[in-house]
């Protein structure tokens, strides 16, 4: 295969990706399904199945992964109580928070914490 031809990343459709971009700068704030569509100027149905085929998980789910990632980040290099770091990253309820990152994780935040911090 040439290397022009080769594709370092498969192609997702541009509508997906741009909803991935608004929710990797806006995680922090509340994001509905509607203003995802409208940013994209489709339906919430046409969201959800573009989401399902290109990237195998709704919006919704995608949302809650980045605000993991992101708490797994400010887990590891912050001292930020766990609450705070709930509010940080969306979480308008705690207790989601701690059953989310439980699910996605495998072990509490507290624990992650522990688990990955190098001066423990």
């Amino acid at each position: 295969m040439q290397p022009f031809m080769a594709t370092p990343e498969p192609l997702i459709d541009e509508r997906v990706r741009r909803v991935c971009f608004y929710i990797r700068s806006a995680y922090m704030n509340p994001i509905r399904l509607t203003d995802m569509a409208k940013l994209v100027n489709i339906s919430e149905g046409h969201l959800r199945l573009l989401f399902r085929r290109e990237l195998s998980q709704s919006p919704y789910q995608y949302l809650l992964l980045v605000r993991i990632e992101k708490a797994k980040e400010l887990l590891l290099y912050t001292e930020l109580l766990l609450t705070e770091i709930s509010y940080r990253v969306g979480f308008d309820e705690y207790g989601h928070f701690m059953s989310t990152f439980r699910k996605l994780v495998g072990l509490s935040p507290s624990k992650y914490r522990k688990a990955n911090n190098p001066y423990s």
